[in-house]
């Protein structure tokens, strides 16, 4: 959600990431259908557009057992 931030400082933040080689959760794509869709009323498709745009350029790690990775994690 930081990234669709209005909050310069929290967007900047999340896009350094990106380019530093960050990591995404399964569980974090999750959430974000959630709030977007309950909280921000944003459509599916709108939210499809950002989750393909975010599996382009993050790769996506998918939660197993108790090992879990956070968004915005640095490699």
């Amino acid at each position: 959600m930081y990234l669709l931030s209005s909050d310069e400082a929290k967007a900047w933040r999340v896009k350094e990431i990106i380019k530093a080689g960050g990591i995404i959760g399964v569980s974090i794509l999750i959430e974000f259908v959630s709030v977007a869709s309950r909280t921000l009323r944003m459509p599916l498709s709108e939210s499809r557009e950002v989750l393909e745009t975010i599996r382009k350029v993050m790769p996506v790690q998918p939660v197993t057992g108790i090992k879990a990775v956070v968004a915005g994690r640095l490699r």
